[in-house]
């Protein structure tokens, strides 16, 4: 699989972001975040939930994204498993919504400080489960000013179906800057709504075996395709930006 537009990129400017609003030490790609050092902090909803790896909740909305493994409460919704490494004993982050504090609620997940670096393709690549007849949005921002503003790169509502999909946000624009990631669930008012996100990687997607061959069986269904902004070669993924 090709992504049109990726070509190798250079760039003399390199910006290491600093001061207290940017926990050390800056990360740089490539870079992996699958969830399984931290600690499960229960699935009731409005738990707090501390963090590992410098990455940190929202303190201005409404809740707290849960660190869990296996199944989630409810039944109807919620995945079964987590995306990397894809057994039932990983771990993942999500919202829970059986409970009313959760629902009609936003909560931001903010990444730590990573450094985007040079490449063919350099990508944000992540796994997303929205299982249920009450599902929101997902979105997916992205700062360089250590999270002063943010730009939306990528956004999806509505039930995806009971199965994890693969997120990919092109990262040319943003070569030689440090940037934040938040990781946005927006709930409807609705017990059937949990968001699940796992395995969140920023890398060269030229690099990687047959392009990911984990969603590459998706290039016989083109109406699993969800395209954010044009593309000009079919990308068996949910894609968000512009490639």
């Amino acid at each position: 699989l090709n992504i049109s537009g990726c070509a190798p990129v250079s760039s003399s400017k390199v910006v290491l972001v600093t001061g207290t609003t940017c926990p050390s030490p800056v990360e740089v790609m490539p870079y992996t975040q699958d969830f399984e050092s931290f600690s499960t902090c229960g699935t009731v909803c409005g738990n707090a939930c501390t963090l590992g790896g410098n990455w940190t909740q929202d303190p201005n909305d409404d809740t707290d994204w849960l660190v869990d493994v296996g199944t989630t409460p409810s039944g109807g919704t919620g995945p079964t498993g987590d995306f990397i490494p894809g057994t039932s004993a990983g771990k993942y982050l999500y919202i829970e919504t059986s409970g009313t504090g959760c629902r009609n609620a936003t909560a931001n997940l903010i990444s730590p400080c990573i450094l985007v670096t040079p490449g063919q393709c350099p990508v944000l690549t992540w796994g997303y489960h929205m299982f249920g007849s009450g599902q929101g949005t997902h979105n997916v921002d992205i700062s360089t000013d250590q999270g002063n503003t943010w730009t939306n790169v990528f956004t999806i509502s509505g039930n995806q179906g009971d199965q994890w999909n693969r997120g990919l946000v092109d990262l040319n624009p943003y070569v030689g800057q440090t940037i934040r990631l938040r990781f946005q669930a927006i709930t409807l008012n609705s017990l059937s709504g949990d968001i699940a996100i796992d395995g969140v990687q920023l890398l060269d997607f030229a690099t990687q075996p047959n392009n990911f061959d984990i969603v590459a069986g998706a290039i016989n269904n083109p109406s699993s395709v969800t395209v954010f902004d044009p593309v000009v070669d079919l990308i068996p993924a949910t894609i968000g930006g512009t490639f």
